[in-house]
């Protein structure tokens, strides 16, 4: 029968986040790379990897082991020399704990390559492929080759996974063992050692002569006078060790798996002596790792709103990037579903601060169309038209501080566009040219080109700091008319936060919160004027029905229709949800 070459690009998972902890200061940094011996592409990625940062002018160390104490003793000298960064891959958990341990002690953050290390919250980010998927898809290349969907067998199957201690090679088992459970069940496979648990199958730190060992004892046991027809072999090293261990048996040759690709592996296709391998692209995987590694020894935000409380410009345009296109393949994944397939529809909802200007100075207009373009724009366009403004690249690219993205990443971004839109508005933004020094020594902000205004004579919030301007309302509806295709959206969100709003509590026992009412009275006022004028606006969502807590405030401001009591839960409605219970009664006001 004809071999093919299964050679398959699966998609990365990147576990946590991009958005890690800096780690301060001009001096050089520092990064341990910490790999096994096996597989082969691993210590080939490291080197890769190695070069690259040394070219940045990181200072790596590469550790290969092939030992459990050569990689305990490498994450402890790691560990000792105060690096910047960890990057693990392969190994025994239950060996490194105390390594690990030691290293977030000194909070240095440690990536695991390849890998989905389990019982620790030592390591901060991982890097991998969809491992259940290429376990997945040797299962089901086994069932079409071996026409197990039309009945065919019984076929002997024996199962030789990855080593115990590495979570995807569990993930790899899964996927393999659930598209075939259903024949194992009904008898056309049939796996004559009786071991097919994981742990039974598990090859120790994918060794080949560990497989080969294992390949040759069952070969004595199982297979004297029996073929063997199928070897589920969890990577092309395991693969070898199978070949080896046959050397004894006298049978049909089985049609042997494999992943790696590599050039052995590609030759024993041809050969006949493996059925297939998947080719896995270790370059992606690798400057997946790269820029992981760069975020955690260059990244963290912009303003200091939320933890971890640092400051770093060029990350922060990075993580722009990052969120659109993690929402571009949510929205990928979503208009393929059967959700999709059945008049299912995905939207996005983002907060605008649409920006004016403080006067008509080009100076002035020129800042508040930064400020819109980034703060805006920069989350609408990619949203609704797939792209990201011309004008915010350009400047942002002579900044330095322009993101790193692929070709196939923009692809994405451009094909996967929502089907509608909701807008969270509670303040404007108001801009002009900047006139106040501004440090750039540290970080690029944003407001390297515009400067906020405070207009005088502004409508305030006093418990917010925010300003009322129900207009902007309007000019949302008119921009999505006139710039967003006319897409289909509502309000999400839009309220009114007060501080002490028990003194507003009548003898009834009842907020009288005009306030509000008169809030939302004029913002649906304006929204009334740009759904009448052609925007296709289909709802409006107050914040919020029930005071609720925040995540920066707790329970300081109050936002509901209904008020909570904190000592005694107890809800009582406010004059705003007895006249909005009227409004929606009456289609109006």
């Amino acid at each position: 029968m004809k071999k093919f070459v299964v050679l398959m690009v699966l998609l990365l998972g990147i576990g946590g986040s991009l958005l890690a902890a800096g780690c301060g200061g001009q001096s050089q940094k520092k990064v341990a790379l910490i790999f096994s011996h096996e597989p082969a592409r691993w210590t080939t990625g490291a080197q890769m990897m190695q070069e690259q940062l040394q070219q940045d002018g990181v200072q790596v160390t590469l550790s290969v082991f092939s030992t459990d104490e050569e990689q305990t003793q490498a994450l402890q000298q790691a560990v000792d020399a105060d690096v910047n960064c960890i990057v693990l891959a392969g190994g025994d958990i239950r060996n490194l704990q105390a390594g690990l341990e030691a290293a977030k002690a000194k909070n240095i953050p440690v990536i695991d390559y390849d890998g989905l290390t389990p019982d620790t919250d030592a390591i901060a980010y991982y890097v991998t492929f969809d491992n259940y998927g290429v376990g997945e898809a040797m299962g089901k290349y086994i069932e079409q080759t071996k026409g197990l969907k039309k009945g065919q067998g019984p076929y002997t199957i024996e199962f030789f996974s990855g080593s115990e201690t590495d979570s995807n090679a569990r993930l790899m088992y899964q996927g393999a063992y659930n598209v075939l459970k259903p024949y194992i069940e009904r008898g056309q496979l049939v796996i004559p050692s009786g071991q097919q648990a994981y742990e039974q199958t598990a090859i120790k730190n994918w060794d080949g002569k560990a497989a080969q060992a294992r390949m040759e004892q069952l070969v004595q046991s199982q297979y004297s006078g029996r073929n063997l027809d199928i070897v589920v072999a969890a990577s092309d090293g395991i693969a070898y060790g199978v070949i080896d261990g046959l050397a004894g048996y006298s049978g049909s040759w089985p049609l042997i798996t494999g992943q790696d690709a590599d050039s052995k592996a590609l030759d024993n296709v041809r050969s006949g002596r493996m059925g297939f391998t998947i080719k896995k692209d270790a370059q992606i995987l690798n400057q997946k790792c790269i820029r992981m590694i760069k975020a955690v020894l260059e990244g963290e935000y912009l303003y200091q709103f939320h933890y971890p409380l640092l400051v770093d410009g060029r990350k922060a345009c990075q993580v722009l990037y990052n969120l659109n296109l993690a929402s571009a393949k949510a929205i990928e994944a979503f208009h393929a579903s059967d959700c999709a397939k059945n008049g299912g529809r995905i939207g996005i909802v983002l907060n605008l601060t649409p920006a004016y200007p403080r006067s008509d100075d080009p100076a002035d207009v020129a800042a508040a169309a930064f400020a819109e373009e980034y703060k805006n724009n920069s989350f609408l366009y990619p949203a609704v038209k797939g792209c990201f403004p011309e004008k915010l690249v350009e400047t942002l690219h002579a900044d330095g501080v322009l993101w790193e993205s692929s070709p196939e990443e923009m692809a994405c971004i451009q094909a996967n566009t929502v089907d509608f839109l909701g807008v969270n508005y509670y303040q404007p933004f108001r801009a002009m040219a900047r006139e106040t020094p501004l440090d750039l020594s540290k970080s690029w902000p944003p407001e390297k080109h515009f400067e906020q205004y405070h207009m005088p004579g502004a409508r305030m919030n006093p418990y917010r700091g925010w300003e009322i301007y129900p207009q902007a309302i309007y000019d949302i509806a008119c921009n999505v008319r006139d710039n967003l295709g006319n897409i289909p959206w509502y309000i999400s969100e839009n309220g009114m936060g007060v501080e002490g709003e028990e003194k507003y509590r009548n003898a009834e026992g009842f907020i009288e919160d005009d306030y509000r009412i008169d809030f939302f009275k004029e913002h649906l006022a304006w929204l009334h004027k740009g759904i009448e004028e052609g925007s296709n606006c289909f709802g409006f969502h107050a914040w919020t029905p029930i005071d609720c807590w925040s995540w920066m405030n707790a329970y300081k401001n109050r936002y509901g229709y209904i008020a909570l009591d904190l000592a005694t839960q107890q809800k009582t409605i406010k004059k705003s949800g007895y006249w909005m219970r009227d409004v929606i009664a009456n289609n109006g006001f």
